[in-house]
């Protein structure tokens, strides 16, 4: 299912191909930022990410 959306996303964004590359990479690179971060407080501050989302 992701290989499809992926593959289709410019169909489903109602977009050019080239506005649905740019909003694929904004995409991934906020998770992969994310992951890093979440690693980096892991490491760091393991309070702070033992907090995170129980708000």
């Amino acid at each position: 299912m992701v290989g499809l959306g992926v593959y289709n996303f410019s169909s489903l964004i109602n977009g050019s191909q080239t506005f649905a590359n740019t909003m694929l990479g904004l995409v991934t690179s906020t998770y992969v930022i994310g992951f890093f971060y979440a690693h980096y407080l892991r490491r760091t501050k393991p309070n702070v990410l033992a907090r995170i989302g129980r708000q």
